[in-house]
C-alpha cells in the first residue's frame, strides 16, 4: 500500500487519504532514531544528544526557554553533570509537546509557557521510561490546551541521548 504525507500549517507531518486516526512523530539524533505512532490522538517525540557541545551554558539556555521553577530545579542541581541530564530532559519534553500540537517554540504556548517537574534519578540506560512528570501551561493555557490532557514519558536509552514522548491523553492510553 502507497502511504501519502502532507504537512500542517506549523509543518507537522500527518498521513492523508483517509488515515486521520492514526498519528505519528519522528525525531533523530546522529546515534538515536526515534518514531512515535499513536491512534486517535496527536503524539509528539524530541530526542537531544547530550554530548554534544552547547552555544552557550545550560544555565543561559534555560534562562531564555525555561520557567521560573523549572530554572529554580536546574540551578538546584547538585554537580553539572546532574544539570545537563536535567537539562535535557526539560528540552525534550517541551518539543515533544510542541510537536504533538503542531506549535513552534514561537507559538502562544512556547517552550517558557509551559512547566515540568519530574523527581530525577529515575531515568538512566538500561532503565523504564519515567512517566511520573508533572506538566501545567502556564498563564491558564491556550487555544484551549490544558496541561492535563497530555501525558509524557521520558528514557534515556543509551548514557547521554535523551528521548520524550507526549501524546494527548484518551481512551486507548499507554506508553511502549
Amino acid at each position: 500500500k502507497t502511504l501519502a504525507f502532507g504537512r500542517e500549517e506549523g509543518g507537522k507531518p500527518f498521513l492523508v487519504d483517509g488515515a486521520g486516526d492514526i498519528h505519528f512523530n519522528v525525531t533523530h539524533t546522529p546515534t538515536l532514531v526515534g518514531v512515535c505512532v499513536g491512534i486517535g490522538g496527536p503524539v509528539g517525540i524530541d530526542s537531544e544528544n547530550g554530548r554534544r557541545e552547547l552555544r552557550g551554558s545550560v544555565g543561559k539556555i534555560a534562562k531564555r526557554w525555561f520557567s521560573a521553577q523549572e530554572l529554580a530545579a536546574l540551578e538546584a542541581c547538585e554537580d553539572e553533570a546532574a544539570a545537563r541530564r536535567r537539562f535535557y530532559r526539560l528540552w525534550t519534553l517541551k518539543e515533544a509537546f510542541l510537536k504533538a500540537t503542531g506549535m513552534g517554540i514561537s507559538s502562544s504556548v512556547s517552550l517558557r509557557g509551559c512547566a515540568f517537574d519530574f523527581v530525577d534519578g529515575g531515568v538512566g540506560p538500561g532503565r523504564e521510561p519515567s512517566t511520573d512528570i508533572r506538566f501545567e501551561i502556564l498563564g491558564g493555557g491556550s487555544d484551549g490546551l490544558r496541561g492535563e490532557d497530555w501525558g509524557f514519558a521520558t528514557i534515556e536509552p543509551v548514557r547521554g541521548d535523551f528521548l520524550s514522548v507526549c501524546w494527548k491523553r484518551g481512551d486507548r492510553e499507554g506508553v511502549t
